[in-house]
């Protein structure tokens, strides 16, 4: 991990909620498998990008929270000039 720890605070419904981060790694995109109706194709075509991932604790319990805690990662990260 490159982050140990750690909350992001994001406002639910005009309350304060704090959501606890486990941990920050980064990974490798892979790629991806596309089905089709008679075969199977691989797309590389983000592979070899790292991607970060972000393992917050099991503390989301609605769909407001849930996007309440994404669009806050999404202001920190293009805040720090990390994501646009």
């Amino acid at each position: 991990p490159i982050v140990k720890g750690g909350v992001i605070i994001a406002e639910v419904d005009g309350e304060e909620k704090t959501f606890a981060v486990n941990r920050v790694h980064l990974e490798d995109d892979a790629g991806m498998l596309k089905h089709f109706t008679n075969f199977a194709g691989v797309d590389y075509n983000r592979a070899g990008c790292p991607l970060i991932e972000i393992v917050s604790e099991p503390c989301i319990h609605s769909p407001r929270e849930a996007v309440a805690y994404a669009m806050a990662v999404k202001a920190i990260l293009q805040y720090i000039d990390a994501s646009d």
